[in-house]
């Protein structure tokens, strides 16, 4: 990604809340535009394929479809999106859970305001999986 591109961002929770917190918090950098928002892993697949973000931000444990499955299907269709999973946990299996699942990134909620819009940048622009506890 060039360094002034935009980068698109989907945003998936269950917790309406969290994603008034999560668009506020990323609303503030210029290089971000949140383009859509989800609230368990089926919407957030038929947005995701609908609405082509750059990286999606998803919760791990949602209604209906997880977001391990969730993003175990983004990544299958092969659209250059990146998932960032996003977990209120921060177990070592989590991480696991999140390399098996093809997500670029994991994320503990108690981390969000501090490491989110890093690693959003990060994995648009291609870079490796990281681990925020």
């Amino acid at each position: 990604m060039p360094a002034a591109a935009e980068v698109r961002v989907l945003l998936v929770d269950d917790d309406p809340s969290f994603l008034d917190s999560l668009e506020l918090l990323l609303g503030q950098e210029p290089r971000i535009r949140v383009v859509g928002r989800a609230r368990n892993g089926q919407e957030a697949l038929q947005r995701a394929l609908f609405l082509r973000p750059n990286v999606v931000t998803m919760d791990i444990e949602m209604p209906l479809m997880d977001g391990v499955a969730a993003t175990r299907e983004i990544v299958a269709s092969e659209l250059p999106i990146h998932v960032v999973l996003v977990s209120g946990s921060a177990h070592a299996e989590r991480a696991e859970i999140a390399r098996g699942s093809g997500a670029a990134a994991l994320v503990t909620k108690s981390r969000v305001a501090e490491a989110l819009l890093e690693t959003i940048l990060g994995v648009a622009s291609g870079s490796i999986f990281v681990l925020h506890d």
